[in-house]
């Protein structure tokens, strides 16, 4: 019913031209494979960047967006830029703007005339409680966390952060489905059970594969 890609899945920006071609084969995906893909872009329109997540239709159609609320200090943004201009040396990405809407994403699922609403932490939003629980109240069924976790390189850090799924999922009593471009790539149960995880000879980070699960909401 639905395909899930990490965060920075696109390696070019949606809304920039010489971009055009890129975007044209990841439309095209949902499209042949006739199931709805959600993946994480950056977004640029005229001078401003947006860190997004997608959700794109059977028909290869953008059916909608959420830009990530809260940025990361030093690694999104800049504070206090005016005052010490100095600072935007170290910062690794570059300045993006924060989205201003809780934007859920409706899915249908085929051929049953059922939907259901989720909504998108993207990287740390998943640390902080108020979000998920802004999200929840709004409507959502479920969550879904995409995150590139690729900076913390074969460290604990990947767990860490996948705890923090674990307890959004319990306090909010809705699965949480997680897709990491480096790991860990997992669903989480409303009790906060991993259900199913993505592994290879053992290890379940800096691996490929796939997952396919059943989620109850």
């Amino acid at each position: 019913d639905l395909i899930i890609w990490p965060e920075a899945a696109s390696p070019g920006f949606m809304g920039a031209a010489e971009d055009d071609w890129l975007w044209e084969h990841i439309l095209a995906v949902p499209k042949e494979a006739g199931i709805p893909l959600l993946l994480g872009s950056v977004v640029r329109e005229n001078k401003n960047y947006f860190n997004s997540a997608l959700l794109i239709d059977r028909q290869g159609e953008i059916a909608g967006r959420y830009d990530k609320l809260h940025l990361v200090p030093f690694g999104e943004y800049v504070p206090l830029k005016e005052l010490f201009p100095f600072l935007e040396t170290i910062v690794p990405i570059g300045d993006f703007t924060a989205g201003r809407e809780y934007s859920l994403f409706k899915l249908s699922v085929l051929p049953h005339p059922l939907s259901a609403k989720f909504a998108v932490l993207i990287c740390f939003e998943d640390t902080i409680p108020e979000l998920s629980r802004n999200f929840v109240k709004k409507g959502a069924d479920f969550l879904v966390n995409i995150t590139n976790d690729g900076w913390f390189k074969e460290t604990k850090a990947p767990y860490q952060h996948l705890a923090a799924s674990v307890f959004r999922a319990v306090e909010n009593r809705v699965p949480l489905v997680r897709a990491a471009n480096t790991g860990v790539s997992c669903f989480i149960d409303s009790r906060g059970r991993i259900k199913a995880k993505i592994r290879e000879n053992g290890k379940d980070i800096f691996v490929p594969g796939i997952k396919t699960e059943t989620i109850f909401i």
